[in-house]
């Protein structure tokens, strides 16, 4: 069982609270009693997150990494049609870049498994935002039952190493074959969306809507939170809305490997008593 340690999407936000590499990840480590041997970088949601600010955050963490003999999965996001190209040729500069740090990728659509699919030394991992099921934890039928994920019918399934979930249920049944399988805890993601609600915080109205205009980056800076009247609470962190999550048991044949998503190390930082109510 391997354990690794999730910063897509937040890293930037919790370099800013923690100051440098090694407090965040000791911080985390010491929350959850373990140590972490891979970093997921990147962001699974947001191209302009990504594009923005990968540069920085790989060359923030390549020293500590070195040092401690941890790897990278870098985590690309769906890019928009402008941003694609420029996406593509970024991604592989990273790859040759920091080739002995970046050892596997993970893609959220099928045109990035397209892309990968010949490139050699480089293990590819199908994301979360690929599988589709039922998850909301406003509903028990959901949240309390059994999510069962069986087979692996895709013209991919010969390049694609790892296939990843959210434990959005208590219990998890999944058979994809020697395929490994991830599992992102803490918090699952419960939806996203293309509009950014904070990157709309100091523009026009019709900026608020342009997918592809560079923004300040709110999100870094802020996070929502609000309970809703059967008490769930829910996150909004960028362009994807999050809810707490508990223990799944896991039920496969497969290697298992958890993705630990630490917002709880920011939330601590901010700590709220009061919730407005849905």
């Amino acid at each position: 069982m391997e354990y690794c340690l999730n910063l897509c999407d937040i890293f930037t936000a919790l370099l800013r609270e923690y100051e440098c590499v090694e407090n965040l990840i000791s911080s985390a480590e010491r929350t959850k009693k373990a140590r972490y041997g891979r970093l997921y970088l990147g962001s699974y949601f947001c191209d302009t997150y990504f594009v923005q600010n990968i540069r920085n955050i790989l060359a923030n963490v390549y020293p500590y990494c070195l040092k401690n003999d941890v790897k990278v999965t870098l985590t690309v996001p769906v890019f928009s049609e402008l941003r694609l190209n420029d996406g593509i040729k970024l991604i592989n500069q990273l790859l040759t870049r920091y080739k002995d740090l970046i050892d596997e990728v993970t893609v959220n659509d099928v045109g990035m498994l397209q892309h990968f699919k010949n490139r050699a030394g480089i293990s590819i991992n199908q994301g979360r935002l690929m599988q589709k099921y039922t998850r909301d934890i406003r509903y028990a039928d959901y949240s309390d039952g059994k999510l069962r994920y069986c087979g692996y019918a895709d013209n991919y399934e010969s390049i694609v190493e790892a296939i990843e979930f959210d434990a959005c249920a208590k219990t998890m049944e999944v058979h994809i074959g020697r395929k490994k399988v991830v599992i992102h805890r803490d918090y699952q993601y419960a939806t996203m969306g293309r509009i950014c609600w904070f990157a709309g915080f100091n523009r026009g109205a019709w900026e608020k809507f342009d997918l592809n205009c560079p923004c300040d980056e709110a999100c870094g800076r802020s996070f929502l939170s609000c309970i809703d009247q059967e008490g769930h609470t829910f996150y909004q962190v960028g362009k994807a809305v999050y809810s707490e999550q508990s223990a799944s048991t896991i039920e496969t044949d497969s290697e298992i490997r958890f993705a630990d998503f630490p917002l709880y190390l920011w939330m601590s930082k901010y700590p709220l008593s009061n919730f407005n109510k849905l």
